[in-house]
């Protein structure tokens, strides 16, 4: 007994010293803090916003109703396929642009898929200080980003954790939670610095491996390695996101072979479960947003995104004219342009690739709207709303 007590407390010490160790030597060295041990979708985008050095005059916020309008739209203007891994522009919006303004326009997208409006809040108060911000953000939003049942809480998503590992600890407090576990995390970190740096040095553990590796196979880089395709259904929802180029290709719209996807079912299973605390919470995040923007001098565009009738009729009843009376209001009270694009006439079923998703031919009858809501009255302090 005595001898396990030993070995007790000599393992506590040793904890205690290389913990101690390691606080040492971060206040001489440390990584970046957009390093990532893992290939995440808001990783890939902001390593390259990271890389560009430059502040984009148009920021493209939003899920994959977003994406779509990004990689399907310039997939069909530029007659290309798209490696979403890598694209994170929308060079049609550009051109459209500099074609009503004759001046250079440059855009960048952090639209990922499943964006929350918490997710939104934590890029926009993570990224981009007084000085180097965008001129504009344009943030297309649907129901979808305010009560998804699929969604957990707002410190649960991988744009949220990486946006705290970015330095914004205030957004741990901003989520709200004090569940047991949430507690008990924010009480290790306090406690252990290894703990509370354990992202910083697992991105630091595989740089480590991957030079390892190139020494030992002799290759120039492992961008390419990646989970096999064939456990990539075993181990959803079980390990982080991990992309590699190629493996998202978005092709050009083909008028000879349209395709249209019922994904009714899946939605059905989003708006299964309403629950009026997480719609509530992300109607504050979404509030939040607009008010960072405001407090910045960001001018925000939002788009209320277009949806088939079908998809707006499998929403729990009153909730679509609640949820966009909730962001007219707030809208109008930060200057905030909203602009509804779900209106009947404006887009038919030939311009979705499923019930929520427009494809590369919706995408340009987006951005058209777009670039002219852009390019006329954009620095007007009343909000526009189309009805």
């Amino acid at each position: 007994m005595v001898r396990i007590c030993s070995s007790a407390v000599l393992a506590v010490l040793l904890f205690f010293i290389i913990d101690t160790g390691v606080r040492a030597t971060y206040s001489f060295w440390h990584p970046s803090r957009f390093t990532s041990a893992n290939r995440s979708w808001i990783w890939l985008a902001v390593k390259d916003l990271e890389q560009q050095r430059r502040t984009p005059d148009v920021l493209l916020l939003g899920s994959s109703l977003m994406l779509s309008v990004v990689h399907d739209g310039d997939a069909t203007y530029l007659h290309q396929i798209q490696d979403a891994v890598y694209h994170h522009k929308s060079s049609y919006l550009e051109h459209l642009l500099h074609e009503k303004q004759d001046k250079s326009w440059h855009t960048f997208s952090l639209a990922v898929g499943g964006q929350m409006a918490s997710d939104a809040y934590a890029i926009v108060s993570t990224l981009f200080e007084q000085s180097e911000k965008p001129k504009t953000v344009v943030y297309g939003i649907a129901p979808r980003d305010f009560i998804d049942s699929m969604f957990l809480d707002p410190a649960s998503t991988e744009t949220y954790r990486f946006m705290v590992k970015a330095g914004n600890t205030a957004l741990l407090a901003t989520a709200g939670h004090n569940t047991f576990w949430n507690c008990l995390e924010q009480g290790l970190s306090r406690f252990c610095f290894i703990y509370n740096k354990r992202l910083d040095l697992a991105a630091v553990s595989r740089q480590l491996a991957a030079q390892v590796l190139i020494l030992a196979c002799c290759q120039s880089n492992f961008d390419l390695a990646a989970t096999p395709e064939s456990l990539q259904a075993v181990i959803q929802g079980n390990l982080a996101e991990d992309n590699k180029p190629g493996r998202w290709l978005v092709s050009p719209y083909n008028p000879a072979a349209p395709v249209f996807k019922n994904n009714l079912p899946e939605y059905r299973h989003r708006y299964s479960l309403f629950r009026p605390k997480v719609y509530q919470t992300q109607i504050a995040f979404f509030e939040r947003f607009l008010s960072c923007c405001h407090s910045k001098g960001i001018n925000v565009v939002l788009i209320n995104m277009p949806l088939t009738p079908e998809n707006v009729a499998i929403l729990p009843t009153g909730l679509y004219q609640r949820y966009l009376a909730d962001v007219s209001s707030l809208s109008h009270r930060y200057q905030a342009k909203l602009l509804d694009l779900n209106q009947s006439g404006l887009f038919t079923h030939s311009d979705f690739a499923d019930t929520v998703h427009v494809n590369g031919l919706g995408a340009q009858r987006l951005l058209n709207l777009v670039a002219d809501n852009l390019t006329s009255n954009l620095a007007a302090s009343s909000c526009s709303v189309t009805h």
